[in-house]
């Protein structure tokens, strides 16, 4: 890829524990990510397996829990994870936006809809100027219009539980995309909403990317949205990064068998067999593999694969996998 387009974001060796009562859970061990200016990479494994994890360090949101215990989170030529809370703040403000799962909980319920979007943009801009309100309220409401949301000057005066799911994750993005960012945080943000209401919101987040030329991180456990929605795409397992590549590549050719297994179990249109799903579980994050951390549910795994963790190496043009039995 072309030097124009590096944004100047990657995670490097992204290592992460969570303290427990009974000991630390080695929840993320090793993640690698980097997203170029204006693309769109998917992020896609099983529930447990360290994505939301994954975004929410970028932020510096995670609980107090959670230790940091190697890693970089490169921006701009900046290690986000040095910043300190000023630094944070202005990173969120200025550079990185996220759209939770839930939109209910993303939203204070005692505050309507402009005082929201009104006093995030001034968080956003960081000005106490009074008389910048009525600039904030037009681009609140064209905010709000962009997402597609029905007469947005009334929606302005609603609090958030006078507005069903679909609606109120249209705010939440409405409010992320305000202003002007680089990146894009998007966590499975079509879970709690229909069918109907999901393609939309999808849709949406797709053609915003692309206006504002963000790049975009978007979780999720479809592979048809990854092949609709992303550029590129890492498959996750048990807080490691199995496969990484274009997308169209790894859902043709998945080098890892974790990610075959994935692909197998997306139902087959024309009705023939039925998809059982992958036999076992994630591994117990107390005592994880010492190897690789799919060895228990691998058909191919050997010795080798209980002994060594397995790194990622080139597969292809711009196609890596982590697999000791790659090509057997």
């Amino acid at each position: 890829m072309g030097s124009e387009k590096n944004t100047g974001f990657e995670i490097k060796d992204l290592k992460i524990s969570f303290k427990v009562f009974n000991g630390e859970l080695k929840v993320i061990d090793g993640v690698n990510i980097k997203l170029n200016r204006g693309e769109r990479m998917g992020l896609v494994g099983e529930a447990g397996c360290g994505k939301t994890t994954t975004l929410k360090s970028v932020l510096g949101i995670l609980p107090k829990q959670a230790m940091l215990k190697s890693g970089q989170i490169m921006f701009n030529g900046e290690d986000v994870l040095k910043f300190n809370s000023a630094q944070m703040q202005k990173f969120r403000q200025e550079s990185c936006a996220m759209v939770f799962q839930d939109p209910s909980s993303a939203l204070n319920p005692i505050f309507k809809v402009k005082d929201l979007m009104i006093n995030g943009m001034r968080n956003s801009l960081n000005t106490k100027d009074k008389s910048w309100e009525k600039e904030a309220y037009g681009r609140a409401v064209k905010a709000l219009g962009e997402v597609m949301l029905p007469d947005p000057k009334r929606i302005m005066e609603n609090y958030p539980f006078q507005l069903s799911g679909g609606m109120r994750q249209r705010v939440c993005i409405a409010m992320a995309l305000a202003t002007d960012r680089h990146l894009l945080l998007a966590d499975e943000p079509t879970t709690s909403l229909d069918v109907t209401i999901q393609e939309q919101i999808l849709h949406l987040i797709h053609k915003l990317s692309v206006e504002k030329d963000m790049s975009l991180v978007l979780v999720t456990h479809s592979m048809g949205v990854i092949r609709e929605m992303t550029d590129r795409v890492s498959i996750m397992y048990a807080g490691t990064i199995m496969e990484v590549g274009d997308t169209k590549d790894v859902l043709e050719n998945p080098g890892h068998p974790y990610t075959r297994a994935l692909i197998d179990c997306i139902p087959k249109l024309t009705g023939d067999g039925v998809a059982e799903g992958i036999p076992g579980r994630v591994p117990d994050y107390l005592n994880p593999p010492k190897g690789c951390r799919y060895v228990e549910r691998c058909p191919k795994a050997t010795a080798v694969c209980r002994e060594e963790k397995p790194q990622l190496v080139e597969c292809g043009p711009n196609h890596m996998v982590a697999c000791h039995n790659f090509g057997r």
